[in-house]
C-alpha cells in the first residue's frame, strides 16, 4: 500500500524544453517506488508547459509557474515551499532516473541509525546524443562529509539527492544569487547538520549535449568565487595543510576556467596560487606550463 510509504515530492524546474522534460517526467512516473508527487515548475517559459504536462494526464503532477525567469535555484526553492511530502527528490528536466532510484534512496533512509535525518544521493551516469556511456560516477563518500565537499563535490548534480524537507528548509533551501555551484553550495550547508549517505548504483542518466549551465563557463567561474569567499569560515578551522589542499584545488579549478574562456594570464595566475599552496600538485604544473604557452 503506497499510503504506508511516506511521500516523496519530486521537483523538475524548467524552462523551454518541452521535449526533455516529457522524458525526465516518464522516467518519474516509472519509478517502483510509488508514493511520490511531481511539481514541475516552470520558470518564465515561452512554450506552454501546460500542454506538455496534460499529454501524461497524471493526477500526481502539478505545475507552477513563475511570471518572470529567476533562475534554476528559486525554481526549485518555490517547489520545496509547495511541496506536500516529507522528502524531496530533485531532477533536472533533461535527466532521467532509473526505475528503482526513489525505492533505493528510500531503503537508505529507512535503515539509518536511529535519530538521523539523512542526505542520500547516488551514482550517475554521463549519456551523449547517441546513447552511448561516457562515463559513470560512483559515490565516494558516506556519513559526516562537510570537509569532504570543502575540497570537491563529490555528491553531484541535483538529479542525484533525496532530502528531508525539513533539513531543506531548515538551510533556507538554494541560495539564488549564487552565479553556479547551487548544488554544491547547499550541500555543503547541509553537511553541517546531516550525513550523507549512498545508493552506490548510477540511478541517474545525466545527457551532455545541449545546453546547460555547467557549459557556462563564466557563470561556472563566478559561482566557484562566490563558493570560495562562503567557505572561508570553514577554512579557517581546518589543519594548515588541509586548508592548503583546498585552496589549491579551487585554484586549479578556476585556472582551467580561465584559460578555457581565453584569459591565459589569468589561468597563469591562478596556476601559481595553487602551486604556492601545493607545490606537489602536477595537475597544477601541467596548468602553468599550458597557460605560460599560451601567453607567449
Amino acid at each position: 500500500m503506497t499510503s504506508d510509504l511516506p511521500l516523496v515530492s519530486v521537483i523538475i524546474p524548467t524552462r523551454n524544453r518541452g521535449e526533455q522534460l516529457l522524458q525526465a517526467l516518464r522516467s518519474v512516473l516509472a519509478q517502483s517506488y510509488a508514493a511520490l508527487e511531481i511539481i514541475v515548475v516552470d520558470d518564465a517559459s515561452s512554450e506552454d508547459m501546460r500542454v506538455v504536462v496534460a499529454t501524461l494526464d497524471d493526477p500526481r503532477i502539478r505545475l507552477l509557474r513563475h511570471a518572470e525567469r529567476r533562475g534554476g535555484g528559486a525554481a526549485r526553492n518555490t517547489g520545496i515551499r509547495a511541496a506536500s511530502g516529507d522528502w524531496i527528490a530533485f531532477l533536472d528536466d533533461d535527466d532521467e532516473w532509473l526505475p528503482d532510484k526513489l525505492a533505493r534512496q528510500m531503503e537508505r533512509v529507512r535503515i539509518a541509525p536511529g535519530g538521523e535525518v539523512p542526505v542520500v544521493y547516488t551514482g550517475e551516469q554521463y549519456v551523449d546524443a547517441a546513447g552511448d556511456v561516457l562515463r559513470i560516477l560512483r559515490p565516494r563518500k558516506q556519513g559526516w562529509i562537510l570537509k569532504d565537499l570543502l575540497f570537491g563535490n563529490y555528491v553531484g548534480s541535483t538529479s542525484t539527492v533525496l532530502a528531508a524537507r525539513s533539513a531543506l528548509l531548515a538551510v533556507d533551501g538554494f541560495d539564488e544569487n549564487q552565479r553556479s555551484c547551487q548544488d554544491w553550495d547547499l550541500w555543503i550547508r547541509m553537511a553541517e547538520r546531516c550525513p550523507f549517505y549512498a545508493a552506490a548504483e548510477p540511478l541517474v542518466i545525466r545527457h551532455v549535449y545541449g545546453q546547460r549551465i555547467d557549459s557556462d563557463l563564466a557563470a561556472q567561474m563566478q559561482g566557484r568565487l562566490q563558493l570560495l569567499a562562503k567557505i572561508e569560515p570553514h577554512l579557517v578551522t581546518l589543519p594548515r595543510q588541509e586548508r592548503r589542499r583546498v585552496l589549491a584545488n579551487h585554484y586549479l579549478m578556476l585556472g582551467a576556467q580561465c584559460l578555457a574562456l581565453g584569459a591565459p594570464q589569468q589561468g597563469r595566475e591562478y596556476a601559481l596560487r595553487s602551486l604556492r599552496e601545493n607545490a606537489g600538485n602536477v595537475r597544477s604544473w601541467r596548468l602553468l606550463i599550458k597557460a605560460t604557452i599560451r601567453t607567449l
